[in-house]
């Protein structure tokens, strides 16, 4: 197998793009292809409530809310004040940075081992289905984003040992890639392996140790940042993180993402279904040890193909932490990770390539039936890729396809509750809440959408019940005391109504709907002072309410 190794990386940009033009319109033309058919979806999942109901993005302080995340807040919040709330400019936002982090493994890859294996490995990236949850899920963008400063990281330090001044953008890069994503803090094992494996890069060691320090800080402020998430994980998915056994969790997850990778079938946005048997196991760690095998076997036949399997697993391994506080998989996780092992593939073609240049009738054959191949995979997976991409669509398709990748995922039963109550099939919506709640005893949303549909049919008791059991999990789920307390008022029960919008008003005190009603209970007992308080207030939050506006002037 031939082996790439560093080539001269001190490099004349505009000579580079002259020799390189048609194949970066070839990629470029890839990626439109694969995506053009998600540019019209709508806003899904989380993209309502960070973006399309997140009225704080309209004004800039909201950028210093977060230190991760905080740039990506300030695309979000430019975005907002120059074009509204247009799904299509987020997603154009997302492609950008993913035709970005084609066009840089492009240029790193060609200049590191050559444009073959540049644009076979690049060809992949631009068009796998994998990639999908970070560039067509607007809320996943910000790990196309972390992918394209993280590979920009790689680039500076590459031509840092030509010009010192390039490793001060490698700098400021580390840190726009951790503050877009923090499984960039992985950069510091990346950058320290690529010196140590490549001689013509240790004289750059004594410099990384400023990175590696930013990075341990970086682990210091994540690691605060635990408690936090873990009450996330309970209030807002009703999931309770627990300590994993890494030996069960890190090859069944990595063995999970190299099927995803060679064959993209099970996509899915909730991957719950990774309960193993002991021959799944055994199976998973025949997989995994394969493949740190083959690693360690590279280290010392081919440097350059060790890097990049290497590569794979670093990127990931912020994720594979024992802590239980993200998703064991989730395909996002891996946006740039993947690029490791296409690589991998690349060389493994490009070597075949290699193979059949001997000019004989079954050479020229093989040459041809390789070449025929790799475009038949290309096509494929842009077909994958634009049929996912129809799946992304709206949330109604995104939840019908996700219950059937993940049949035991309670969060996927709860949308899909969600989607038959919309559409009116009620029995059907009932019968997907109770399916959540027996998977999952402490999902407060699902008793709150059930007492929902019990509320719609006048089954007082019945809400009642399933509402004060959502409130009992989660104290801060203010809309359940809401609707207790239009329950309480169809009673007649002026007063207790009276308690449960208190209630509501002391979680979210600025929801004018919440005062609205209050002051429509003031009126309905003649207590006229209270019930104007309540609406200037109301008004206060939302000046143009014609309905306050309205009751107002009645008073």
């Amino acid at each position: 197998m031939s082996r790439p190794e560093i080539k001269n990386t001190n490099f004349n940009f505009k000579k580079w793009l002259l020799s390189h033009w048609q194949k970066l319109i070839i990629l470029y033309f890839l990626v439109g292809l694969a995506y053009s058919n998600s540019l019209a979806n709508q806003f899904v999942s989380d993209d309502i409530g960070t973006i399309a109901k997140n009225y704080s993005l309209n004004y800039p302080g909201v950028i210093f809310s977060s230190l991760i995340g905080s740039l990506r807040l300030l695309f979000y919040h430019l975005i907002i004040q120059f074009f509204g709330r247009s799904p299509l400019v987020f997603r154009l936002l997302n492609l950008g940075f993913h035709l970005a982090t084609v066009s840089l493994s492009y240029l790193i890859l060609s200049l590191l081992a050559g444009p073959t294996i540049a644009f076979l490995a690049s060809a992949i990236f631009s068009v796998h289905p994998l990639q999908i949850e970070s560039v067509t899920w607007i809320s996943g963008g910000n790990y196309s984003q972390g992918g394209f400063f993280t590979l920009l990281t790689l680039w500076f330090y590459l031509q840092s040992i030509h010009k010192k001044r390039y490793f001060y953008y490698c700098l400021i890069s580390f840190i726009l890639a951790f503050i877009s994503m923090e499984k960039a803090i992985s950069l510091i094992f990346i950058l320290p392996l690529f010196s140590l494996i490549f001689p013509k890069y240790r004289p750059n060691l004594k410099k990384l140790i400023i990175i590696i320090i930013l990075g341990i800080l970086g682990v210091a402020y994540l690691a605060l940042k635990i408690p936090g998430r873990i009450a996330t994980l309970e209030n807002q998915y009703y999931v309770k993180p627990e300590i994993s056994n890494p030996l069960l969790q890190v090859p069944v997850a990595i063995a999970n993402y190299l099927q995803l990778i060679f064959w993209p079938n099970n996509l899915a946005f909730y991957h719950t279904e990774l309960g193993v048997t002991a021959t799944k196991y055994a199976l998973c760690l025949l997989v995994f040890g394969a493949y740190l095998g083959l690693t360690i076997y590279f280290y010392k036949r081919h440097k350059f193909l060790f890097f990049w399997l290497a590569f794979f697993l670093l990127i990931l391994l912020p994720t594979l932490n024992p802590f239980n506080i993200g998703w064991a998989v989730a395909e996002r996780y891996g946006y740039l990770a993947y690029l490791g092992i296409y690589v991998a593939i690349a060389v493994v073609i490009d070597y075949l390539l290699t193979l059949s240049e001997r000019g004989s009738v079954y050479s020229r054959r093989a040459r041809y039936f390789i070449i025929t191949g790799f475009i038949l995979i290309i096509i494929a997976l842009t077909t994958r890729t634009i049929l996912r991409n129809i799946d992304w669509q709206n949330e109604d398709n995104l939840w019908l396809s996700g219950i059937r990748t993940s049949p035991s995922s309670a969060q996927n039963h709860n949308n899909l509750g969600d989607y038959y109550f919309r559409h009116g099939e009620l029995d059907k919506a009932i019968s997907e809440f109770k399916i959540t709640i027996n998977l999952n005893p402490a999902y407060a949303d699902a008793y709150h959408n059930l007492a929902n549909i019990y509320y719609q049919q006048k089954r007082w008791a019945e809400a009642k019940e399933a509402y004060q059991k959502a409130i009992e999990i989660n104290p801060k789920l203010w809309q359940s005391y809401q609707n207790l307390a239009g329950i309480s008022y169809e009673e007649g029960k002026a007063g207790e109504s009276e308690k449960y919008l208190e209630q509501a008003l002391a979680i979210n005190p600025q929801n004018a709907s919440l005062l609205t009603n209050l002051a429509l209970l003031y009126m309905k007992k003649n207590e006229f002072p209270e019930a104007r308080e309540k609406l200037q207030q109301a008004l206060l939050i939302d000046p143009n309410n014609q309905t306050v506006l309205r009751l107002l002037s009645q008073l």
